[in-house]
């Protein structure tokens, strides 16, 4: 996106900063085996954000007729639908076949970096944005507002996102080039080595 014209002079653009990957990090056996046992599976959760009751996200999963992740509902375990608790996005997220979530800036960063193709909810304040940029640049399905949603809609939309190909293909492509960019901290470290604060 364009550097915003009502911007400070001293406000940089300089893209994401990923987080440091844990690679000493182990998930549960539960969560591995079911991973392991199939295709990639769909995932539901919206993170921070506790928007719905726990048995909505568990009955789209159950309605999809996929083996479906669930977060946000507690963990529990049927036989194609998984319910588990916190996990890293950067892990999580390139193992699922598509990604519902609340479209917040870090999570929507996460499944890009992932190329995991989304069915972005946005609830508030920049979410609406960040799911309607997914949508434009055709990593995600057309947001879905979450004022709007029912078991029926939200199950409708998993399935169609799953078998959207060129969602598939557009994601792929953004995460490589998102693998491309150099350190993109490097732009805030020298802008802080070059900053005198004017007095």
């Amino acid at each position: 996106m364009p550097r915003p014209a009502d911007w400070h002079e001293n406000f940089i653009k300089c893209g994401y900063w990923w987080p440091t990957a844990n690679t000493s990090r182990s998930a549960a056996a539960q969560l591995r085996d079911f991973l392991s046992a199939g295709e990639p599976p769909p995932f539901l959760g919206f993170g921070s954000i506790v928007a719905s009751e726990p048995d909505f996200l568990a009955e789209v999963a159950r309605r999809t007729g996929r083996r479906t992740l669930v977060q946000g509902t507690g963990e529990f375990s049927e036989t194609d639908v998984l319910g588990i608790g916190p996990e890293p996005d950067e892990w999580l997220f390139p193992q699922a076949e598509a990604v519902v979530h609340h479209a917040g800036a870090g999570t929507t960063a996460a499944g890009l970096r992932a190329g995991t193709l989304a069915v972005p909810v946005p609830i508030f304040t920049d979410r609406p944005f960040w799911a309607a940029q997914l949508h434009c640049l055709g990593a995600g399905t057309a947001p879905f507002p979450f004022k709007n949603l029912t078991v029926g809609s939200l199950t409708e939309a998993v399935n169609e996102a799953v078998g959207n190909e060129q969602c598939r293909q557009s994601a792929t492509w953004l995460s490589a080039r998102l693998a491309a960019e150099e350190d993109r901290s490097i732009a805030v470290a020298t802008f802080l080595e070059q900053y005198r604060p004017s007095r």
